[in-house]
């Protein structure tokens, strides 16, 4: 199915199109219809109708891997059904479908994008309560996406591009969920941009302490580090090449060292003692020789240098690094 959406993106995108609208008009099993949404993303074709049909679906793995096409169509779609969109993903009882939510948020950007965020934050801090009243026992965290920043240059414009991307991409979820609110520097910005005409008003008494509910853990799923630049935006994020370095498939630079340095970030800045690696990995199109073996080597490397990282770091006790989940893409 990879390949097969590979190959019709690549061609006439207008014909790709109508041979897609008959093929889901006869199309009922939401797994097919699945997968002409995404080829619809790919020919750059949104389709709301089929958007909101599968985003509504009680199947909740339907539902999650639905939201992924919300990212580039929320202007054809509108601030206000895109803000309906996400509030329901938001406050869906699935944790697959609030990740999404989140994801898709960051994208869209706007007020609506922080209550979502906020509403999802505030939904697993009342689940981790809950989990806690019933368990007392139980072992609790919450896994985080990073993008680790680096500035392009020492020029301090570019400098200023990395805080603001950290900010976006990291410290606005990790400031809340470790006790420090909401990070000032990025609300202040927000609302000179104008995605925070009102601050943070949505925000009642209580929440962030709730949020900040204590963990045992925290995930870490981390791909690659972002090069931030002045002229970087937000709603069209384009890391600055690293020239001489290795990239996967997914155009994403090799860096563990970055992991590693944000291994010890979380401990030292943070204070979490255990750090779960939850996703890493690459992907390559590196398919079986004649002999139908796979040169592997890249991803070998690639694992190495992350082991690594992780062996490096500077973790109180071997027991608070226990777990290394690789994520690969597996092509029948």
């Amino acid at each position: 199915r990879y390949w097969a959406k590979r190959e019709l993106r690549a061609r006439d995108h207008a014909e790709v199109r109508t041979a897609l609208t008959s093929w889901l008009a006869a199309a009922d099993d939401p797994h097919h219809l699945l997968e002409g949404l995404w080829l619809s993303q790919g020919i750059d074709a949104p389709n709301a109708e089929l958007l909101r049909r599968l985003t509504a679906s009680d199947n909740p793995l339907i539902a999650a891997a639905a939201l992924g096409p919300l990212r580039f169509w929320h202007e054809e779609l509108g601030s206000t059904e895109t803000a309906a969109l996400l509030k329901r993903a938001a406050n869906n009882p699935s944790q697959h479908v609030r990740r999404e939510a989140i994801l898709a948020a960051s994208y869209v950007g706007g007020e609506a994008a922080f209550r979502a965020a906020h509403t999802i934050l505030l939904s697993h801090g009342l689940a981790v309560e809950t989990i806690r009243a019933n368990v007392p026992r139980a072992e609790i965290g919450i896994a985080i996406n990073f993008d680790t920043s680096t500035p392009a240059s020492a020029k301090p414009e570019d400098y200023h591009a990395a805080r603001l991307w950290d900010g976006y991409f990291s410290r606005w979820f990790m400031d809340a969920l470790y006790g420090r609110h909401d990070p000032a520097d990025m609300v202040d910005y927000y609302t000179r941009q104008g995605y925070l005409p009102n601050r943070l008003d949505f925000v009642q008494a209580g929440d962030m302490e709730t949020i900040a509910a204590p963990l045992n853990f925290l995930g870490i799923n981390y791909y690659t580090r972002h090069i931030a630049w002045a002229g970087d935006l937000f709603e069209s994020p384009q890391s600055e090449s690293s020239p001489g370095a290795e990239y996967t498939a997914m155009d994403w630079e090799v860096h563990p060292d970055s992991f590693y340095r944000l291994l010890n970030r979380l401990h030292f800045e943070y204070g979490i003692s255990k750090l779960l690696i939850t996703e890493n990995g690459c992907s390559y199109l590196d398919g079986p020789d004649e002999n139908g073996q796979v040169d592997d080597q890249k991803r070998i490397t690639y694992l190495q240098g992350h082991l690594t990282a992780c062996l490096l770091y500077t973790s109180p006790s071997p027991r608070d690094q226990s777990l290394y989940l690789v994520c690969r893409l597996l092509l029948e």
